[in-house]
């Protein structure tokens, strides 16, 4: 299958959408900051940001908002794994309808203990949303946690909510 939207696998791993400036670039943070909060400022509003004389912008108060993290093993229950080609599907039909204004995906290794006492070890996508914890957004993350357990036949995926300050 191939993929028809924009995006594209990095060297390290993370999904990326093409034409965005890299990190490497000495103006893209700069460059992503002011786009994510043009994003998110009719959602969230952005934290109030000074210059620190260098030319990058330091938060000076962050707004209370809700981390909220997603483990997705990769492994199914005969043993497969689940291709990056799968997972960015699953990423661009289910998860980025839901939250259009930016989360982070990172590549990692988990691992669990089944019923039988067994460590299993498995590849796993840890999915980074910065979004305030209200039944909207719960609601959301329920829809993504429940279509990846229908579509990979998994028994769970991991979801951390963890009180947090931030700034974009």
């Amino acid at each position: 299958m191939r993929l028809r939207r924009s995006m594209a696998l990095a060297n390290d791993g993370v999904f990326r959408a093409r034409g965005l400036p890299t990190l490497a670039s000495k103006t893209a943070p700069a460059i992503l900051l002011a786009a994510f909060c043009a994003l998110l400022l009719p959602v969230f509003g952005c934290a109030k940001t000074v210059s620190s004389g260098t030319g990058a912008a330091v938060c000076t108060d962050p707004e209370k908002t809700t981390r909220h993290e997603l483990l997705f093993g990769l492994r199914r229950p005969d043993s497969s794994i689940i291709s990056d080609e799968e997972f960015a599907v699953f990423l661009i039909e289910v998860i980025n309808p839901r939250f259009p204004h930016g989360l982070t995906l990172i590549n990692a290794a988990g691992q669990y203990q089944s019923a039988d006492g067994t460590r299993i070890d498995e590849p796993t996508k840890v999915l980074v949303l910065i979004y305030p914890d209200n039944q909207e957004v719960r609601e959301k993350i329920g829809e993504i946690v429940y279509q990846y357990r229908e579509r990979f036949r998994q028994e769970s995926v991991g979801w951390i909510r963890t009180a947090a300050r931030a700034c974009f």
